[in-house]
């Protein structure tokens, strides 16, 4: 099993990424932890990459709803984004889990993109949420249809 610490990197004045890469579980999931909160308190707007995870577990699911609900509670000072791998095993752990609860994006220019739009909200934009193919877009007013 391949074992990576987390790695950040800031990506803007504001915008932090978390670089999760090789597998994440229970005795790891507290690193995870510990760098979305390093970039919640380096700045206003994390993008959890996953791009390149092979493995994640209930464990570290935890910690990226906790990440969510620090940025749903904190009034639009927070902001998260998680970007997945299409058709991947981690989008579809994700949506198991999370389903409806995180704003997903296909790659990084399009989490990027997102927490620098200026009409980017603590509640998200349906216009920069990722759906896979296949997933009907939610409607207005549903938990991921903003």
């Amino acid at each position: 099993m391949e074992r990576v610490a987390p790695r950040l990197e800031q990506a803007g004045q504001n915008v932090w990424i978390v670089l999760l890469q090789g597998e994440y579980d229970l005795s790891n999931a507290d690193q995870v932890d510990e760098a979305l909160d390093k970039a919640f308190l380096a700045g206003s707007a994390s993008i959890l990459d996953l791009q390149d995870a092979t493995f994640i577990d209930s464990m570290v699911m935890g910690v990226i709803a906790k990440a969510r609900l620090r940025a749903l509670s904190s009034g639009g000072a927070h902001r998260l984004a998680v970007v997945v791998e299409p058709n991947s095993q981690i989008e579809r752990v994700i949506h198991i889990g999370l389903d409806h609860y995180l704003d997903l994006y296909a790659d990084r220019h399009a989490a990027l993109t997102a927490m620098n739009a200026d009409s980017y909200s603590a509640d998200g934009v349906e216009a920069h949420v990722w759906f896979p193919a296949g997933r009907p877009t939610p409607e207005p007013g549903h938990p991921s249809g903003r």
